[in-house]
């Protein structure tokens, strides 16, 4: 992909988003960590998984990288050091909202891209994103691998996370 067509996608992903959490920011007063039971046990089921990497590892640190609303890594033990990156400035601003809400600590926010991510190489011990890289065509998908690759410590680790078109959720959905 050429810098201008990356110029491209980086403004159509900011607007997009930003529409989004906008909207959340103005229309969720009182957010709730769970919407269904479905997604609590979804949220637990990961949770549980994530902090028995970072327990069984001696991990401290994480970036979500294209952290939407963040959750996934807010609801995560308090003792993780989290960095959250999104494209979006609402994306952010919302996702600083329920670390707020749901007294998270321990917890970092910027402003950025997941192809050019603002930090040093072998910074976190575990980079992850969830939901995002389905988005891109697959020589992007191996750009922002390698992005996370760069960012991830030695004996360190990355993760993704792809909806399965095939489940119930992402079928009702």
């Amino acid at each position: 992909m050429t810098n201008e067509s990356l110029k491209k996608v980086f403004e159509h992903e900011k607007n997009f988003w930003d529409d989004i959490y906008k909207k959340r920011l103005l229309n969720n007063k009182n957010p709730k960590k769970f919407l269904s039971f479905w997604k609590e046990e979804y949220y637990k089921e990961i949770n549980f998984f994530l902090e028995s990497l970072f327990y069984k590892y001696k991990y401290s640190s994480l970036l979500e990288a294209g952290c939407g609303a963040g959750k996934h890594s807010l609801l995560l033990d308090g003792n993780i050091d989290k960095t959250l990156l999104d494209i979006s400035p609402a994306a952010i601003e919302y996702a600083k909202y329920l670390s707020q809400k749901f007294k998270v600590e321990n917890v970092e926010f910027i402003l950025g891209n997941i192809f050019e991510m603002p930090f040093q190489k072998e910074t976190f011990d575990f980079v992850w994103n969830t939901g995002v890289i389905e988005h891109y065509e697959i020589p992007d998908i191996e750009i922002i691998l390698k992005e996370m690759l760069r960012l991830t410590k030695k004996n360190g680790m990355i993760a993704v996370g792809v909806p399965n078109l095939f489940s119930y959720p992402t079928i009702k959905a």
